[in-house]
């Protein structure tokens, strides 16, 4: 039976096959077949659709929102709050282009100031200013003759400004007269004249000084710019002593930044031709400076590295000297300490204007030699304490050469017993600690503090002080009427006097201690009209600034300034 189906299997596939290869296929038929078990062929189920191409590329739909109006509803509640006041500033307050100065002092001591120049343009300005302060010092209680002096001033400034750059110029003028004292009494008698005409012949000096400069700068500020800066200076001074000097200075800066890095050279060509017609003395010297420097700063950070070279042509003959100029500082977040650190030195030429300025009593017939600053060593710090206040602490040692020092002569044998000064010049080294505060409550309010100490390697025949102190203050009340302030203090100082200038015997002169101060006042009528009064040296100390010269007493000064 097992036999008989498979056969019957068998040819039925056969069948099928023979059939599947006719021209004309009929699947229509049923077949029976005898058996155990029953087999079927079910119809097969095909896709009744053709296959078609779909695109892959999405499109997007254009969907338009339209705004419609609609009101919301709103509620506040307002509050009160304090009312402030305000002071409204214009941006650029106006400018009025001269002003004039007149007033008068006790001791027959005028003023006189007048100043007119450009306001505000973008192509330059010019400017002119004259002044003449004197003080006739006729107080019998001042040294012999009292301390009379004069000074006259003239300055015109021009400046123009360029695409890059900016060119300025500078004329002045300057006549100084300072009156000697006389070491002996009565000697208007021992002249036979009367003691107006001995000051004005004999018992003064008398000092003009005239000059001109010219300055050129750029100021491009492309990356790769190569800044420079030139400036050319000339004068021409003389005395009634027979002094005539003449000095020309030449001077430059190149300077080009690196990243955050800049690099520059200074340079320098000083020239002085001092001479005294009537002993023939001269004296010329060249000094040439080069300074290489590179600096660099970050946000915390500041680095200054360079090199301080001069070469000096005195009378023939040259010297050289080589000084470092290197400092740091660091910023920290808070800017309540600032610690920076440096260490430099400096080479100028002295000059006769320059010692005038000291001390004008010194003896014409003076060597004029080479000023140093060795090895200057300072350390310090400096911050803020808060938005209105700020300090500054530090601390310095100084090397220093060839510093000018004034010797009173004594018991010499000039014609006019005046009281001279021998020019001397001395070795030594300063040890200095400087402290300085300042605070601004307001922009009506201002003051700085600085006290000083001054220590020396040789003996105090200096003239100068161990400690000084000296405060500041300035008060403006709604810009209508202003206050000055002043309070000096210094230490006693010791001067050294020659008591016999062919043996050079020298005997130390206490000066003394003094304090000094001054308040000035000022009132505003209008924005041109003004008036002002100032007290100087209200506790009346007649204190010596060099031997046998005092200062005038207690003196008032009062006068108007307009503006035009």
């Amino acid at each position: 039976m097992k036999k008989l189906a498979a056969l019957t299997i068998a040819f039925t596939g056969l069948n099928i096959w023979v059939m599947g290869q006719g021209e004309t296929p009929n699947l229509n038929q049923e077949i029976v077949t005898v058996g155990e078990r029953e087999l079927k062929l079910k119809d097969a189920f095909k896709a009744n659709f053709y296959p078609k191409e779909i695109d892959t590329i999405i499109t997007k739909d254009n969907i338009q929102y339209i705004t419609l109006p609609s009101y919301y509803q709103t509620k506040f509640s307002p509050d009160t709050i304090a009312p402030a006041r305000l002071k409204v500033v214009e941006p650029l307050s106006k400018l009025y282009p001269g002003y004039v100065k007149l007033g008068i002092g006790n001791y027959l001591m005028p003023i006189g100031e007048f100043y007119y120049g450009s306001t505000r343009n973008r192509k330059g300005m010019n400017a002119i200013h004259l002044k003449h302060f004197s003080s006739a010092g006729n107080d019998n209680d001042v040294k012999r003759f009292g301390a009379a002096f004069s000074d006259n001033e003239l300055n015109f400034w021009s400046k123009r400004f360029l695409k890059n750059s900016a060119f300025s110029a500078h004329v002045f003028g300057d006549r100084k007269v300072r009156q000697y004292n006389n070491l002996l009494p009565g000697i208007g008698d021992a002249y036979n004249k009367p003691i107006s005409v001995l000051l004005e012949e004999e018992q003064k000096i008398e000092m003009i000084h005239a000059g001109a400069s010219v300055n050129l700068q750029s100021y491009n500020k492309k990356k790769d710019a190569i800044n420079h800066r030139e400036s050319l200076a000339f004068s021409y001074l003389m005395t009634n002593q027979s002094v005539q000097e003449i000095s020309g200075k030449l001077d430059g800066t190149l300077e080009k930044y690196y990243n955050s890095e800049l690099y520059s050279v200074d340079f320098s060509l000083d020239q002085n031709m001092y001479n005294h017609k009537d002993s023939a003395y001269k004296q010329n010297n060249t000094l040439i400076g080069l300074t290489p420097h590179i600096s660099t700063k970050t946000e915390k950070v500041k680095v200054d590295l360079g090199l301080r070279i001069f070469s000096l042509l005195q009378n023939g003959v040259n010297y050289f000297y080589f000084f470092p100029n290197a400092s740091f500082e660091y910023t920290g977040a808070d800017e309540f300490i600032i610690p920076y650190v440096g260490l430099n030195g400096n080479a100028e030429l002295n000059d006769y204007q320059r010692l005038f300025e000291i001390n004008p009593y010194f003896a014409p017939i003076s060597e004029i030699n080479l000023y140093r600053e060795h090895l200057n060593l300072f350390v310090g710090f400096r911050g803020k304490i808060s938005d209105k206040s700020s300090y500054n602490l530090k601390v310095s040692r100084k090397d220093l050469k060839n510093a000018p020092i004034y010797r009173a002569l004594l018991n010499t044998n000039d014609a006019d017993n005046r009281a001279l000064f021998n020019l001397d010049y001395r070795n030594y080294s300063m040890f200095s600690a400087l402290a300085e505060y300042s605070l601004e409550l307001a922009p009506e309010f201002r003051s700085t503090l600085k006290v000083g100490y001054n220590s020396y390697s040789m003996d105090n025949f200096l003239n100068l002080p161990e400690l000084y102190a000296r405060l500041n203050a300035q008060y403006n009340l709604g810009d209508k009427f202003l206050t000055n302030l002043s309070l000096m203090y210094v230490h006693e100082r010791v001067d050294a006097e020659v008591l016999d200038a062919s043996t050079q015997t020298i005997a130390q002169n206490n000066l003394g201690s003094y304090v000094d101060l001054s308040i000035g006042f000022e009132y505003r009528y209008t924005r041109r009209l003004a008036a002002f009064l100032n007290f100087a040296n209200i506790t009346g100390q007649r204190y010596a600034i060099y031997s046998n010269y005092s200062v005038l007493g207690f003196n008032v000064l009062g006068g108007l300034n307009y503006s035009f």
